[in-house]
Formats: structure tokens, C-alpha cells, sequence
């Protein structure tokens, strides 16, 4: 998911010295937007929430691709004598830490001011907190803005996999199957651990029943839990208003109900 937060604010020039006037648009377009029943109606993602000036709002785009290509329209009012144009963001979903670092962020945009058509590419810091983007044209109209987006890279969710027995539940082995990061000095991250599967790979993990403990013939429980925020288990304070992880599978089989393993 990409995420983003906008306010505008234009300079304008007449024969006195410049003035900048924030403006409050109502009127924004996307390419797209997510929509799911997390939320009711249009909350949440629609793109009109990149002007409310609340971090716990934003446009979501609702393609299944990175983000990359998608465009977002800020209509306001026709003004003349327009030079300069100064965007406030809020790159990526700032409703909370871990949502920030769960959603997809833009790396660099593509600017263009209607009707003049000055063109302005941009690199965005990947930071949770206001940033600034001024263009500067030809003194003239200026009735919309543009964006499009290339985002910070792919998202990489975990995966956790659980084995135990009811009987030993303190014996539960957990498999930790994704990316884990470090901040590095300047802003971004660095990858300290990738055990991700590529579309179309296996990886394999070996587990001897007799870690698990209980009586021979007691079934195993297993399941595969997709992970959709930094930490599966947040503190409460921090805790996001909507679902961290989705069960992929479960199921509770016997042992010799368990295909051999290859060699």
C-alpha cells in the first residue's frame, strides 16, 4: 500500500510583494483507492484524505502492485499570477509507527502545475513527519497539481510459523519467515536478516517431533499467521484501529497422518 498526506500552499504575485495563501482543497483524484470493509463506506483511503491535515487519514492506493505509476490530481480554485507552489506531505500512513513501517512509502514524484505544465521531479525522505516540495513557474494561472508516484521499494510482510502439542504448549517452536531491518545512519534501513521466499521457491525447515513433547501419537497443531505490522503483539498504546494479521492455515494433524519428508 501507498499512503500519502498533502497540504498546499500558493505565493501569489500581483504588483505587490508576494503573499502565500494556504488553500483547502475538497476536490482530489486518484488512479485509485482502496477499498475494503475495514472501514465503512469510502473512510479511511479515499483520495480527498491528503487535504485534512490529519495523520491518521490518508490516500491509500488500491492497485495489487507496488504503487508505482499511480497519480493523484489536486484541484483548487483558479488563481492568476500564481509563481510559486509549496506542497506540506506526510509520506506514507502516519496513523502510527507501526503502520508507517507496515505501508508502503513514495521515494520519488513527479510534479506537474496546471495549466502551465511545469514539470518537477522529487526525492522524498522516507521519514514519518511533515516535508516540504517548492515549484516555481512562469507568473500565470495555476488551478491544479499532479503527482506521480514511484514508491520506496516493495513491502515485505512476515510470516510466522507455529508447531506444539495442547499437552506442552510451553514447548511451542515459532519459524520466523521474512526480513528483519537497522536503521542506518542519514535515514533508511539496512536488511540484518532475509529468510523470504521468492514467488515459486521452498524453503525448508526441519523440526523433530520430539520437540514438542507430549505422547507420541498426540497431534500436532500448526499454523501459518501473516503478519501486517512490524510486531504481531504491539503495545496497547500503540495498537492500530485494524487487523495486524490474517491466518493463512491451521490445521491439527497426526502424526502418521504427515507425509515423509524428502530427502
Amino acid at each position: 500500500m501507498l499512503a500519502a498526506v498533502l497540504a498546499t500552499a500558493m505565493p501569489l504575485v500581483a504588483t505587490a510583494p508576494p503573499t502565500e495563501r494556504r488553500l483547502h482543497s475538497n476536490d482530489v483524484d486518484a488512479s485509485s483507492f482502496l477499498w475494503n470493509d475495514w472501514n465503512r463506506f469510502v473512510e479511511n483511503y479515499h483520495p480527498n484524505y491528503v487535504a485534512d491535515d490529519d495523520p491518521a487519514t490518508a490516500w491509500v492506493e488500491g492497485s495489487k502492485t507496488s504503487g508505482a505509476g499511480e497519480q493523484l490530481r489536486i484541484r483548487v480554485t483558479q488563481l492568476p499570477d500564481t509563481t510559486r507552489v509549496r506542497l506540506r506531505i506526510r509520506n506514507g500512513y502516519q496513523n502510527s509507527k507501526p503502520l508507517f513501517l507496515a505501508n508502503a512509502r513514495a521515494r520519488e514524484v513527479t510534479l506537474w502545475l496546471l495549466p502551465s505544465e511545469v514539470e518537477v521531479r522529487a526525492t522524498l525522505t522516507d521519514r514519518d513527519a511533515w516535508q516540504e516540495l517548492a515549484i516555481t513557474q512562469p507568473r500565470g494561472p495555476m488551478r491544479a497539481v499532479e503527482l506521480d508516484i514511484v514508491p520506496a521499494g516493495d513491502i515485505h510482510r512476515p510470516l510466522a510459523l507455529r508447531v506444539w502439542r495442547s499437552l506442552d504448549p510451553d514447548l511451542l517452536t515459532e519459524v520466523f519467515l521474512g526480513r528483519r531491518f537497522e536503521d542506518v545512519d542519514g535515514g533508511g534501513k539496512t536488511t540484518v536478516w532475509d529468510s523470504s521466499s521468492a514467488p515459486g521457491q521452498t524453503r525448508r525447515h526441519e523440526l523433530p517431533v520430539a520437540l514438542f513433547g507430549g505422547e507420541p501419537d498426540e497431534a500436532l497443531d500448526l499454523e501459518l499467521v501473516y503478519v501486517f505490522i512490524q510486531s504481531e503483539s504491539p503495545r496497547p498504546h500503540r495498537l492500530p484501529a485494524e487487523p495486524t494479521t490474517h491466518m493463512m492455515a491451521r490445521r491439527r494433524p497426526r502424526i502418521d497422518e504427515l507425509p515423509a519428508c524428502a530427502p
